[in-house]
């Protein structure tokens, strides 16, 4: 596993995070593989046991890992490989006007996929003239008819308010690394902006333009390519958010 960048302005529990998350879903570590201990981890990043402890309550919250009592934690046997989509990020960013949209339940995915092109902005091993990310989620502020409990298929708020936070953690996460670059004058203009809509999400779509228009609709089975599919909406010129914050 990397270590931690020095110059990563980042509080170090969110750069363990990262790491270990980019190594999960790229399968540097597998499936059902078990994590080295705290100390381990706290010794290869340079960081006190207790940030380690809070990065793997993180991953554990987003369904990355488990923990076992008296075992230790674990690659979460089920874990969405978001590695296949990374490329064509990437190459997105050959375009110099980079645009990326995303529809789907909590930016989760797209947190996984765009984390290592923009650390590969930040440290100058890509270049863009401008960055737009925009977002489209559910609001889940409202019952909606999925996800439902198993029993009834009735709504359950709980489940509401955890996909919440996740979706919140994720939106929060791409927004400051998107803010950060433009702050540091690392690109021309950057912005990141989520909107939400009521209904109930049953894909992901990604959009990256470059060339010619593609878009990738993704289900946790496949990808596909296929003709390009837009969404429009009315961009705040603030670049605020909604999801989470009423």
């Amino acid at each position: 596993m990397d270590k931690l960048d020095p110059d990563d302005p980042r509080p170090p529990f969110q750069q363990v995070v990262a790491v270990l998350k980019a190594s999960i879903l790229t399968r540097k570590l597998e499936p059902g593989e078990q994590l080295p201990s705290f100390g381990e981890l706290a010794k290869h990043f340079g960081v006190a046991p207790m940030t380690v402890q809070k990065a793997i309550g993180i991953l554990r919250d987003e369904g990355l890992v488990v923990t076992r009592q008296g075992k230790g934690s674990f690659v979460r046997q089920r874990t969405e490989r978001a590695v296949g989509l990374r490329p064509h990020v990437e190459q997105a960013f050959e375009n110099g006007q980079v645009t990326i949209d995303f529809a789907g339940f909590s930016a989760e995915t797209l947190y996984g996929v765009i984390q290592e092109p923009l650390d590969k902005l930040r440290a100058g091993r890509l270049s863009a003239d401008s960055l737009a990310v925009r977002i489209l989620l559910p609001d889940l502020s409202a019952s909606m008819g999925l996800p439902s409990l198993a029993p009834d298929g009735s709504d359950s708020a709980d489940v509401r308010r955890r996909a919440e936070r996740i979706a919140v953690r994720s939106t929060e996460a791409i927004q400051d690394a998107v803010n950060e670059l433009a702050a540091l004058e690392l690109v021309g203009s950057a912005t990141a902006e989520v909107r939400t809509y009521r209904t109930s999400p049953l894909f992901k779509l990604f959009i990256l333009p470059w060339a010619r228009t593609r878009s990738y609709s993704t289900t946790p089975s496949q990808t596909t390519n296929r003709p390009s599919i837009h969404c429009t909406s009315k961009r705040r010129r603030n670049g605020s958010t909604a999801c989470g914050k009423r």
